[in-house]
């Protein structure tokens, strides 16, 4: 069990990792906005919630209505150290009552990228954010595992899979899986129930994206309905 500097609640790191495998240091920010645009943050809860996360090297930005975080997590995939750094920021939030708060962004970087971002020029104003071959993950993936941790129905698991898919510009197909010559096809089921494949030409943006990304966001997917499973029990 971890801590967050002596708050009585605990996040399960056992749940949140997995075991026999070489942790990577990632950077994870995290941005929060009020519910309503007649509230407004503290700053002394801001500065009280980067105190409570000070083992991951917090730091921050703060604005009345929106404040950011950045987290230095050790995990062994950018989906874990997601997971550890939304749970450690709901404890100390809730700890600092921060609670009337929507998190509206959240972002996982290698240590590479993040000190890269550090040395690169600010784009211009209007200028489209790059979607290169080595993008460490899409903003479609970013969207979904953060949908992921808020799941409470095994149906919203498969929901979040096949919009991902339909998002970046594949299709989804229901039944058994035959290879197609030039077509990318990841199976989609998280189980025993009807089978979904994900489909997409191989050579296209969506393929590359699918087959990339989608295997490990399955595995994701299957985690989050197994832990469903077990709270249901």
């Amino acid at each position: 069990m971890g801590w967050v500097n002596g708050m009585s609640e605990q996040v399960d790191l056992a749940s949140i990792g997995r075991q026999g495998r070489r942790l990577d240091d990632w950077v994870v920010i995290i941005e929060a906005t009020t519910d309503r645009a007649t509230d407004s943050f503290d700053f002394t809860a801001v500065q009280d919630l980067l105190g409570r996360l000070r083992e991951w090297h917090a730091s921050g930005l703060y604005n009345p209505q929106r404040y950011a975080i950045q987290l230095h997590i050790a995990a062994v995939a950018p989906y874990d150290a997601l997971r550890c750094a939304v749970a450690y920021h709901d404890l100390a939030s809730r700890a600092v009552g921060l609670t009337k708060s929507s998190l509206t962004r959240a972002e996982v970087l290698t240590l590479g990228e993040f000190e890269m971002g550090l040395l690169l020029p600010a784009a211009p104003p209007g200028t489209p954010s790059p979607r290169g071959r080595h993008s460490l993950i899409s903003q479609e993936l970013y969207t979904t595992t953060r949908a992921l941790l808020r799941v409470s129905t095994p149906g919203e698991i498969t929901a979040l899979l096949v919009a991902f898919v339909t998002s970046v510009g594949g299709s989804v197909n229901v039944g058994e899986c035959r290879p197609v010559p030039g077509m990318i096809t990841v199976a989609l089921s998280t189980g025993a129930e009807e089978q979904l494949h994900a489909v997409a030409e191989s050579m296209s943006v969506a393929g590359m994206i699918i087959e990339q990304s989608l295997p490990t966001l399955v595995e994701d997917a299957r985690l989050a309905l197994r832990q469903l499973h077990e709270a249901s029990n």
